[in-house]
């Protein structure tokens, strides 16, 4: 089911029952952006279930923006968007959670003065996943439990927003920027326990990543923003083999 076009002088529509086939994630043709400035226009984007959909581009292209636009922290300017057969509420954007959507922002948004066992127990719903679930994903956290977040590398605190995004038991989970900030062998370690969680349990991910090659490497499929449109989508497989498309597109070859 898709939702009815928004706009932000309109009420969102109401949350319905989910088709048992519905999309995780169903854009179509969704502008978005703050106020009266426009970031993206007219995506059209989907994600389904056990896929990795890759979300790339340069630094404003409009990534970060898509994702606030899904969870309804920001109001769709057009376009219509469905999050696990429902239409997004702006007005209430922790149905989107509630329903199994969560979200790891690029500054992780963890609580550092809680530590990794708190951090995980909170996020944690009634009848979601235990922790032996998490820690078989992220075994370093398991040594760490007691640990305050703030004292942690980067790379351990991405892999706690990570394993407390996992610990909401999701169906889609969105990824913003997750090499953000960190050495590129954390970044290679990360990736494919991402892959891992989409082959094992189902969950759809969209995962917004700069480097393009390392997302390629573990999407299903993918799109391209260059200023806030979708300049080039398709499979993993061919947009790997066509390195030439996405140079001339708009990233440039020091870029990939």
């Amino acid at each position: 089911m898709t939702a009815p076009a928004t706009n932000p002088a309109s009420d969102c529509a109401p949350p319905g029952d989910a088709p048992e086939r519905a999309p995780l994630l169903d854009l179509r043709a969704v502008t978005a952006g703050y106020g009266d400035k426009v970031v993206v226009r007219d995506v059209d984007l989907a994600v389904g279930p056990g896929e990795v959909v890759a979300l790339l581009g340069p630094n404003g292209a409009g990534k970060t923006t898509m994702l606030a636009t899904i969870s309804g922290l920001l109001p769709a300017l057009g376009g219509s968007i469905a999050v696990l057969g429902n239409p997004v509420d702006c007005r209430r954007p922790w149905r989107a959670a509630a329903r199994g959507v969560a979200h790891v922002p690029y500054d992780r948004a963890i609580f550092f003065n809680l530590t990794v066992g708190e951090n995980l127990g909170l996020a944690r719903r009634p009848g979601g996943a235990d922790l032996d679930r998490v820690l078989r994903y992220f075994p370093e956290l398991g040594r760490l439990l007691r640990t305050r977040a703030g004292l942690l590398s980067g790379g351990e605190q991405q892999m706690l927003a990570l394993g407390r995004a996992l610990a909401s038991d999701p169906r889609l989970l969105m990824i913003d920027e997750m090499s953000l900030g960190l050495a590129p062998i954390v970044v290679q370690r990360l990736l494919p326990i991402v892959r891992a969680i989409a082959d094992e349990t189902g969950i759809g991910v969209l995962l917004v990543e700069q480097h393009v090659n390392k997302a390629l490497a573990v999407a299903d499929r993918a799109y391209i923003l260059s200023r806030g449109r979708v300049m080039v989508s398709g499979s993993a497989d061919e947009l790997r083999q066509r390195r030439e498309l996405i140079e001339s597109s708009y990233l440039g070859a020091a870029a990939l």
